[in-house]
């Protein structure tokens, strides 16, 4: 059985990819119509401060 820290998912892979694509263009892909929903789903570069359990 996979540990929880080894199970991804589709979206997960999506995000690496459009985050592999921004650091070798520059820019997001065409995903979504609006390119700010696009950064806001997908773009993996951003930290994102979270409280510990």
């Amino acid at each position: 059985m996979l540990a929880k820290e080894d199970r991804f998912t589709f979206h997960d892979l999506r995000a690496y990819y459009v985050t592999l694509h921004k650091r070798n263009t520059r820019k997001l892909p065409d995903i979504h119509k609006n390119p700010a929903t696009t950064a806001a789903v997908y773009d993996r570069n951003t930290e994102v401060p979270r409280a510990a359990n």
